[in-house]
Formats: C-alpha cells, sequence, structure tokens
C-alpha cells in the first residue's frame, strides 16, 4: 500500500508547491520510461492517457491514475493482469478489487476491477490506480462541472 509522504513544511509557499508538483510529474515520467509498467499494462487493453493530478498538474503524491480499457473483459483477464503485474521486478504490491461482483462501497464506484500498483522508484513510492473496464460499463469519469474546474486551475 502506497505510504503517503510527510512534508516538513508547515505552510509551503505557492513556489514550493509549484517546484514539487514539477519534481513529481517529471520523476513521474522517468519512473514510467524506466520501468515499462504501461508495457506490462497495455498488453491487457488499451491504456488510457494519466489522468487526475497528473493531468490537471495538481500533483502532490506520487500517485498516478489510469484506465485500462479492453472489449471484453471477465474475472479470468483480471487475474491475467495482476499475475503479470506481480511478475514485474518493479512492482512492490499490489491491492484489487472486483466492483463487478462485489460494489460493496457506500460511494459510488465504477463498474470494473481497481488495482493498486506500488512501486519503489528512487526516492518515491509510487501508487498507480488502475481501472481494468469493459468498452461498454460506462469508463467516462472525466464528464462533469467539476473536471471542468480543475483543467482550468
Amino acid at each position: 500500500m502506497m505510504k503517503l509522504p510527510t512534508y516538513t513544511e508547515p505552510n509551503p509557499s505557492i513556489e514550493w508547491l509549484r517546484d514539487e508538483q514539477a519534481r513529481l510529474r517529471s520523476q513521474a515520467d522517468k519512473m514510467i520510461a524506466e520501468t515499462r509498467i504501461m508495457d506490462v499494462l497495455a498488453k491487457h487493453g488499451q491504456v488510457s492517457a494519466i489522468e487526475g493530478s497528473y493531468l490537471y498538474e495538481l500533483m502532490m503524491y506520487p500517485d498516478l491514475d489510469i484506465g485500462l480499457i479492453a472489449e471484453v473483459v471477465t474475472k479470468q483477464d483480471f487475474a491475467n493482469l495482476l499475475s503479470d503485474l506481480a511478475a514485474h521486478p518493479a512492482v512492490r504490491g499490489l491491492s484489487a478489487n472486483d466492483t463487478i461482483s462485489f460494489n460493496l462501497s457506500k460511494r459510488p464506484m465504477p463498474k470494473g476491477y481497481w488495482i493498486g500498483i506500488d512501486i519503489p522508484f528512487e526516492n518515491d513510492r509510487w501508487g498507480i490506480d488502475c481501472w481494468l473496464q469493459q468498452t461498454d460499463w460506462g469508463t467516462d469519469q472525466k464528464d462533469g462541472d467539476y473536471a471542468n474546474r480543475l483543467k482550468n486551475l
């Protein structure tokens, strides 16, 4: 499980926040290039562009959000993806949830399979949140006023 970093600056300046955002984004790109983790995901479907704080240039934690879309997704496809990720030398740990058969959350969750990937890289411990979904499961989570406001920050 990804551990959130501890900041020593109780009241960070805008400049510090911008510098940290730039550092994290640069490290994310480097981690992705060096580990080639997206290649493992791409064997199982179409990998989306990186979303969330990376997309909005608001990174404060070493955390990435991506989608993985396939025409058809079965529980066995999910297991095969988990197996390939577990075999990857950069992956320290995995977490996974099936929200198709077991949508027990009190908050709305997308329909699909969630995988949390833990990758230590240089001085950060990266968490990658990945949703494996089928094309007809309503995968577009980017609509709405909230996403538009974040894009325009």
